[in-house]
């Protein structure tokens, strides 16, 4: 496919909406240069659910070629107020696991190409005191991100995939070693004799999948709540995020899938397939099976049927879960910056690592603490219910 010749290329005009149906001719156009997390399936639902919760507001960058006005770039963005200053960053507030541009497909910026176009961007962009991004993958759609050779971007995360061989068999051999392979085979055994003959099913309605989401939050209920951790299905506009999302359109963009044991539901996931790949986003289950680890067995479960079926990626996205590495991921590195656009954002870029550490070891002191009463708590309630103790 031939490429944009560079002079034309870095011949922009940069356009900033707000209003989601002046540009969905281009955003149609490009959506699927991109990862899921910037198609219209997932961020308008963002907008109406999520944005006011937050105070934000949605932003639209579209970049063209000034010439014949091909569409180039399209960038969905919010503006809110964060920390005291006024941020621009993508739809995310922890919801989205990959962050960036849609880009036509037959454009390439280098280093200089990039800068000199980020320069049109943030002169085009609404005031605000900073722009923030994060998760921004260093490789989009089989190619470089261009996005990702902006200086001030730097490598925080990572998040991990696995590249799917042909068959079942390819993948024990090659892929997972054997020891783990050997594993998970013994955890199916233990929980197929204490449940029963098990299953693995995709949710093809939405009655089907209803049931399955419902499961998924039931029992992320009882374990998060127990653990003193954050739901984000316990927040009502994060809630009726995920449903405008599975339900608004039942469509294949979204998979819920269970591992089940007769009428019984052992584990749940929820999932999105875009470009051919397969994005695990939540999956849970019973908790009082946790001893005999349904999860792994149902993930082990659904890379069987994800080879069966003919899927080439199994995206674990973000996070560095132990778990996943049982699984043969491989890591793909993440990006994150800030951008100041005020001196008031210059400050906050200039002080913020400093505050990260403080705040870094403050956690870790209450964390330490926090463990030091628990256990001098621990032993106090040891010391009463021995004979003879906490006796006047």
């Amino acid at each position: 496919m031939a490429s944009v010749p560079a002079p034309l290329c870095r011949d922009f005009d940069v356009e900033v909406s707000f209003d989601e149906s002046e540009v969905a001719p281009q955003w149609r156009e490009l959506e699927n240069e991109g990862t899921a997390f910037q198609t219209r399936a997932w961020v308008l639902p963002w907008y109406r659910f999520v944005a006011p919760r937050f105070g934000a507001t949605p932003i639209f960058v579209t970049v063209r070629e000034s010439t014949s006005r091909r569409v180039l770039m399209f960038i969905p963005l919010c503006r809110r107020r964060r920390h005291g200053l006024m941020t621009i960053e993508f739809p995310d507030i922890g919801v989205s696991d990959y962050n960036t541009a849609l880009l036509a497909p037959d454009v390439d910026l280098d280093a200089g190409g990039m800068l000199d176009l980020w320069e049109k961007i943030r002169r085009a962009l609404p005031p605000a005191d900073l722009v923030r991004f994060e998760k921004i993958p260093a490789t989009l759609c089989g190619r470089d991100n261009p996005f990702a050779r902006l200086d001030w971007l730097l490598p925080t995360a990572r998040a991990w995939r696995l590249h799917l061989p042909a068959t079942r068999e390819l993948y024990d051999q090659q892929v997972v070693r054997p020891k783990i392979c050997k594993e998970h085979k013994r955890k199916r055994r233990r929980l197929a004799e204490h449940c029963g003959e098990l299953r693995f099913q995709i949710a093809a309605t939405p009655s089907a999948g209803e049931r399955v989401f419902e499961t998924l939050c039931n029992e992320r209920k009882v374990r998060f709540h127990d653990a003193g951790r954050f739901d984000v299905l316990a927040e009502p506009c994060f809630a009726a995020f995920y449903r405008a999302v599975i339900f608004d359109e039942w469509s294949p963009f979204t998979v819920l899938s269970a591992l089940m044991a007769g009428e019984r539901t052992l584990a749940t996931q929820f999932a999105l397939r875009h470009r051919g790949a397969y994005l695990l986003l939540m999956h849970s289950f019973d908790p009082a099976l946790e001893r005999l680890s349904p999860g792994i067995v149902a993930l082990d479960e659904l890379v069987t049927h994800l080879i069966g079926a003919g899927e080439h990626c199994f995206d674990f996205t973000v996070g560095d879960e132990a778990y996943k590495l049982q699984f043969g991921v491989r890591e793909a590195p993440l990006l994150a910056g800030f951008c100041p656009l005020t001196s008031l954002g210059a400050l906050y870029v200039a002080v913020w690592p400093w505050a990260r550490r403080i705040k870094r070891r403050v956690c870790a002191l209450v964390c330490a603490w926090r463990d030091r009463f628990s256990e001098c708590g621990r032993r106090a309630v040891w010391r009463c219910a021995q004979p003879g103790r906490g006796q006047p």
